[in-house]
């Protein structure tokens, strides 16, 4: 069985990049990793992607999809590309996890792969995602899938392939599927239910956990939300702590920081009173003091 694991980046979310890489070779270390990238990589990351073991890079692979610029959507519109690409490298693989960049993939009780595998059997669809409730009500479907997507790539993309060369093809088609988008998950949804017909109810009750820790919970705050950790991860805090402080027990975690400053995995160790070195925090206060200062000066 081969495995992978798949993140579309753009804008500064490649400041991710080494943590995700780092994460997954320490709980996978027999999975590929696939990096896409809208634009060209800054050396410095593109240095740490092309000296990661088993990891692929494709730059600019948002280049022709014009009509995503068109899509109304609340943000991340250009994410709606991923979901309508069937590149060759995809191919080598049996079993394809699309997650997000800024998510630390961590140990659990069971095999991320087998979890979604089992998932896939239980539904017969060739891939594994949950349908988010609607806003009415947490027990009605609303038309919307997760950015946590796992495939089973040959039936999968056998099944996809009509339905994406269409959407590529015949604009009139493409807009019906586009129409009353706000995200790009609804995007995913559409071309899914076109292509597989599938119970949105059952899906409903699907799971879909972390399979880590989602760095987005601590963007832009100054707390970190225990019952969301709770509500989407299959680890406790204490095993959160125990695989994050794995994650570091050789120091890695510490290094990364120091050459590639990310501040919301600095808060998320901050947080959770997990060790760090006296230099990284120093660092880090350093640089939070002095993005302070800028921002007071710039609103004088």
């Amino acid at each position: 069985m081969k495995t992978a694991f798949c993140t579309f980046i753009y804008s500064k979310y490649y400041k991710y990049i080494p943590y995700y890489i780092y994460s997954i070779g320490q709980s996978y270390p027999d999975s590929d990793i696939i990096i896409l990238y809208d634009g060209i990589l800054p050396k410095k990351y593109k240095h740490y992607v092309e000296n990661s073991h088993n990891t692929i890079l494709k730059e600019s692979f948002t280049k022709g999809h014009n009509w995503v610029k068109e899509l109304k959507h609340r943000g991340a519109k250009y994410q709606s590309i991923r979901h309508i690409l069937m590149l060759d490298v995809f191919f080598n693989y049996d079993y394809i996890y699309f997650g997000d960049v800024d998510i630390l993939v961590l140990k659990e009780a069971y095999n991320l792969f087998q979890f979604h595998r089992d998932q896939c059997a239980k539904t017969q669809l060739p891939f594994s995602n949950k349908v988010r409730p609607s806003v009415a009500h947490e027990n009605i479907p609303s038309k919307r899938l997760t950015g946590l997507h796992f495939v089973e790539v040959k039936p999968y993309y056998t099944a996809l392939k009509p339905v994406i060369e269409k959407f590529l093809s015949d604009s009139t088609y493409r807009n019906q599927l586009l129409k009353d988008t706000e995200r790009n998950e609804h995007v995913l949804y559409n071309l899914c239910k076109a292509a597989f017909n599938f119970d949105a109810e059952k899906l409903l009750h699907n799971l879909r956990p972390w399979h880590g820790f989602h760095l987005g919970l601590v963007r832009g705050k100054n707390y970190l939300n225990i019952e969301t950790v709770k509500q989407n991860s299959s680890l406790d805090l204490q095993l959160l702590k125990a695989e994050l402080n794995r994650l570091n027990s050789n120091g890695e975690i510490n290094k990364l920081l120091m050459k590639y400053y990310c501040f919301q995995v600095y808060q998320t160790y901050l947080y959770l009173g997990l060790d760090l070195a006296y230099s990284v925090h120093l660092k880090y206060k350093f640089m939070e003091a002095k993005r302070k200062l800028i921002t007071k000066l710039k609103y004088r």
